[in-house]
């Protein structure tokens, strides 16, 4: 609920309202998201009411089958633009306006949301944060796409937008290696004697260049993409690792991706136990990517290449590969990983056994 001036329908400088809702589901949102129907439309409702009774017409948003998909992401943000012209003189000599926000999908639930009048004070600053979040976050997403980049009839115009959730939430933490989540950004080491044949396309390099589909984003099985490659240290460099301070320094391990339609950086900081690793033979990281980690860097893309590197120079990249993974070769990955897992336990218990 928001108050009112008494004067706001007389008053030429207000433009508009403008609202903002994150939604996002329970603790566990793959179970509740994929009991839905995916190919009923998902709407987002806005019902405003102040004491004259409810206004009309009702403020809606049907999301993308794209945007419904980020609920499994930590949710995502509807802001959307009311003008003036909406509310004819329905908000005349009213002194409080209350919003009420929600989802036709019931496990869909709004965490926070906020209201706001825009002025015409306002509306530059409020089209250059929405831009600036745009950029950040999203793709732009919408029924007026022009508003965003400051168009002068912008302020006449309904308007909405999806935003993403933070990348970083696509990481889910988990101290279980072997806990595959198609949804969540999978990454781990495990010993280099592992067999890596699963991944299909390899380069004994530390880049390689797989072709793509051309409607690889209109492939509802497609499910993400799966990198590994094999770390070994430099033999002219095998004295430096022995000077290193392990405790006191971070290994980060990158994978830059490259579209036709730009960059992308993946990276993982591995462990301690998993950096020691390279005294016994050096180790593989695997890494799994969901698809929407990409956005739409893919699509129509005809390649895409992928180069491994550390951030110490004394470890080189040995071999690589790469694996586009769908439906149907999910639970070969899980065993796969189940597979690591296991050389990693006998890498361990052979480690403890052997004579100090």
């Amino acid at each position: 609920i928001i108050p009112l001036p008494p004067n706001l329908y007389s008053d030429t400088n207000w433009k508009g309202l403008a609202l903002r809702s994150y939604f996002s589901v329970g603790e566990n949102p793959t179970a509740e998201l994929d009991n839905l129907n995916r190919d009923i439309p998902h709407h987002l409702i806005c019902h405003l009411e102040s004491e004259r009774g409810t206004i009309e017409p009702l403020h809606d948003y049907c999301t993308t089958n794209e945007e419904f998909q980020w609920l499994y992401f930590g949710g995502f943000i509807w802001v959307a633009y009311i003008p003036r012209a909406s509310f004819l003189d329905q908000l005349n000599g009213c002194s409080i306006l209350k919003a009420s926000i929600a989802s036709d999908h019931e496990a869909c639930n709004v965490h926070s949301c906020g209201l706001r009048l825009v002025n015409q004070h306002d509306q530059e600053e409020f089209e250059e944060a929405l831009f600036h979040n745009m950029m950040l976050l999203s793709d732009k997403k919408g029924k007026n796409k022009q508003c965003a980049e400051g168009n002068s009839e912008s302020s006449s115009r309904c308007s909405s937008y999806i935003m993403k959730p933070h990348l970083e939430r696509l990481v889910k933490p988990s101290h279980r290696k072997w806990d595959f989540d198609r949804f969540s950004v999978y990454n781990s080491c495990f010993p280099s004697n592992i067999d890596l044949e699963w991944f299909g396309h390899q380069s004994n390099d530390y880049s390689l260049t797989i072709s793509l589909a051309q409607n690889l984003n209109m492939e509802s099985n497609w499910l993400g993409l799966a990198v590994c490659a094999n770390f070994a240290i430099l033999e002219h460099l095998t004295s430096e690792i022995d000077k290193l301070d392990i405790p006191a320094i971070s290994h980060n391990l990158s994978c830059h991706f490259e579209s036709d339609k730009g960059n992308s950086l993946h990276h993982y900081c591995t462990s301690k136990e998993e950096f020691m690793w390279l005294h016994l033979g050096g180790f593989v990281w695997v890494s799994y990517i969901p698809r929407v980690w990409f956005s739409d860097q893919l699509n129509e893309c005809s390649s895409l290449e992928a180069s491994v590197v550390s951030d110490h120079e004394a470890f080189s990249v040995h071999k690589c590969g790469l694996r586009l993974l769908y439906q149907h070769d999910e639970e070969e990955f899980t065993q796969a990983i189940l597979q690591y897992m296991t050389s990693l336990c006998d890498k361990k218990g052979k480690n403890k056994q052997t004579p100090s």
